[in-house]
């Protein structure tokens, strides 16, 4: 979902957010600055947002998390700088998941921003988080051929992410294009589980977006069930 001012695609966002209702919403392209209350752009049933504001005229993030969950937010992982955002939340199994959102500005270099993430990834291992289930999604700008299944060739970015999540053990679990205009795939799930992450589905752009937004499920075994939790996000470019 290429936001592009949540301000002016609210009713869109509130119509989905209605009709699917995901345990959590991740967002970019807010375009928020502190001229706009949380009243402003809250949703019935959903907590009020966490949000990383950059300006009105771009950039920005926002998370949403459904009322009958609980989260908190995790700011010594966050960096505003790169636009990285984290949430804690608590599943009903009493498991938790550390959600990083993040979006790469095309004005940031790939190499600053994997600097900076293995930091937050070395910190989060010596945290007393080290336990939950890590998922790092969103709009990176890195287009990786293998990904996208397009002949569109890998951009250099796309490349050193590739070499970034294989030296670190992660994998990226989009298959196809999110981004229809340029045959390429940028917005991602990124895990050190797979096992955990179900069903990822490449859904049509929502209202004036130029980008596919991504849903999945969360595949956990409560008390010998398998118990699938809906976890959406959506990325301008």
């Amino acid at each position: 979902m290429n936001i592009r001012s949540l301000v002016s695609q609210k009713d869109a966002v509130s119509a989905y957010l209605s009709l699917i209702r995901p345990v959590v919403l991740c967002l970019t392209e807010t375009w928020l600055d502190n001229t706009i209350t949380d009243n402003d752009i809250s949703f019935f049933e959903y907590h009020v947002p966490w949000r990383l504001d950059r300006n009105r005229h771009g950039g920005g993030c926002a998370i949403y998390v459904r009322t009958d969950f609980h989260a908190v937010r995790l700011i010594e992982f966050e960096e505003a700088t790169f636009e990285i955002h984290a949430i804690r939340l608590t599943l009903m199994n009493q498991q938790h998941v550390t959600i990083l959102n993040i979006y790469r500005p095309k004005a940031t270099t790939m190499q600053r921003l994997l600097a900076r993430l293995s930091t937050i990834l070395d910190e989060f291992g010596k945290s007393k988080y080290k336990d939950d289930i890590l998922l790092c999604v969103g709009d990176l700008n890195a287009h990786f051929q293998p990904w996208a299944k397009s002949t569109v060739p890998s951009t250099k970015e796309g490349i050193l992410l590739d070499e970034f999540l294989e030296s670190m053990n992660f994998s990226q679990l989009v298959s196809g294009v999110t981004r229809v205009a340029s045959e390429t795939c940028l917005d991602l799930v990124i895990t050190m589980n797979s096992l955990f992450v179900k069903n990822v589905i490449i859904e049509p752009p929502l209202s004036n977006s130029d980008h596919s937004f991504v849903e999945f499920d969360l595949n956990l075994n409560i008390t010998r069930k398998n118990k699938i939790i809906r976890i959406v996000y959506d990325y301008g470019p």
